[in-house]
């Protein structure tokens, strides 16, 4: 039952997570929608996360599709915009209700997820006491169920479930709570340096999943593309998520793969991160491809570590005992032929985001810099946290070959990329679009 459970709760909304991110992408830079979500579902913690049963990737979606319904409005396309002309419900609040309904409802999944609604509700705004009062319906209706089933549970609309964190499982089962009870609800002031930590720790976000720092550099790019409110947006987010995040008793969630805590702005990095694939295509590739050998090799060998010994999962490797799959339940042991079915979907996923990208321009000063920048993130992927004095203790394995596999894994995609972009060619898609700040040729029509 938690097997059907989890394909409904984490992998439809995986899957609809990533349809949200390219059609947002599609919108502001044609043709790479495809290359953003395969990278966002292959190469950062959604991999390993739409396999398991936690609420992240669901409450993810929820936000994502908010923020993705509020910049449709923005830009005047919905369902339910009226010509300013006619009479009736101010343009654009249905839809701004409907935003507010899905961050409310986020919230019912995921409690964290209230930063991301105050954020998403700024946004809604835009300095109007109506929208902001649509919202604020949506938001009603949203946590609607979180407060029944308090009313129903506890008796009180107020009493929050974190007030029964267990921090001692008792062996007749007597338990006892407690765990969130230092700070707010275990949130005490950030500490900048564990902000530094998930980043670059062992198991930091920049670390396991390198593409992502192109999406904050993305964030230049977006704002410069006349996306401010947008760019202001997903900046805030990953700000507010990281100083929060900082400040909770168990920063990385325990045995994660990651960070867990911040997977909420992880489709949002995705969207700047379309418009740095564009500008630096050899870069994203090699990092794209460095961050997928890492999170798949997460997937399929232990997600839920219970230190920072990433070194674990290339342990892991070695004995070739993995996850199973669908092979595996037709009769074959865990071993690399089980894998057939999970490898081959990761090249096809591959192979649609090179033929939705189309033909690309490469150049030769911009591969050489992709080449440094993956070498220097695999120095600094093994160095700071030895700097930082992270002992994993005696029993820990060594991680530098699965870094350094990762890194081959990227500068292979540079020196492919060419018979790589051929077989894309041989499977030819739609002609790529003007982008938004292109001049669109007139059809010779005006529009009603």
């Amino acid at each position: 039952m938690v097997w059907a459970l989890g394909l409904v709760a984490v992998v439809l909304p995986a899957l609809l997570l990533l349809l949200l991110v390219r059609s947002v992408v599609e919108r502001i830079e044609p043709g790479y929608g495809t290359a953003a979500a395969v990278a966002l579902g292959a190469g950062t913690l959604i991999m390993p996360f739409g396999t398991l049963f936690f609420s992240h990737v669901l409450s993810a979606m929820l936000a994502f599709a908010a923020f993705a319904v509020l910049w449709r409005e923005r830009q005047g396309r919905g369902l339910f915009l009226h010509s300013r002309a006619r009479k009736g419900p101010v343009p654009g609040l249905w839809l701004v209700t409907a935003a507010g309904a899905m961050a409310g409802f986020a919230i019912v999944t995921e409690y964290p997820l209230g930063l991301a609604a105050v954020v998403l509700g700024l946004y809604a705004m835009r300095r109007s006491v109506k929208r902001g009062a649509a919202y604020a319906a949506g938001i009603g209706a949203g946590i609607a169920p979180l407060v029944a089933y308090n009313l129903w549970a506890f008796g009180s609309v107020t009493h929050s479930s974190y007030k029964g964190a267990v921090a001692i499982q008792g062996d007749t089962g007597h338990d006892v709570v407690g765990l969130n009870d230092s700070g707010f609800f275990g949130i005490d002031p950030p500490d900048f340096q564990i902000a530094l930590d998930l980043l670059f720790a062992n198991k930091g976000l920049i670390t396991l999943a390198p593409v992502l720092a192109l999406g904050l550099v993305g964030l230049v790019l977006l704002h410069r593309r006349g996306h401010r409110a947008e760019a202001y947006v997903i900046g805030g987010l990953f700000l507010v998520y990281l100083t929060y995040n900082s400040g909770y008793w168990l920063p990385f969630g325990g045995g994660s793969p990651g960070p867990r805590f911040l997977i909420p702005v992880l489709p949002f990095l995705a969207v700047p991160l379309a418009l740095a694939w564009r500008r630096w295509p050899a870069t994203a590739l090699a990092l794209a491809s460095t961050s997928a050998v890492l999170m798949a090799t997460a997937t399929v060998t232990l997600p839920l570590i219970g230190n920072d010994d990433i070194g674990y999962w290339g342990h892991i490797v070695e004995l070739e005992t993995f996850e199973h799959t669908v092979l595996s339940v037709a009769g074959l042991d865990n071993g690399w032929l089980a894998l057939l079915p999970f490898l081959a979907a990761l090249l096809g996923a591959a192979v649609l985001a090179a033929r939705a990208t189309g033909p690309v321009e490469w150049r030769s000063r911009e591969r050489l810099a992709a080449v440094g920048i993956v070498l220097l993130w695999a120095v600094l992927a093994v160095a700071l946290p030895e700097y930082r004095g992270r002992d994993l203790g005696p029993d820990s394995h060594p991680f530098i070959p699965l870094i350094a596999a990762a890194a081959a894994a990227g500068l292979v995609a540079i020196a492919v990329s060419t018979p790589f972009r051929r077989l894309a060619r041989a499977f030819p898609g739609r002609s790529p679009r003007p982008t938004r700040t292109q001049p669109v040729p007139s059809s010779g029509r005006s529009r009603p």
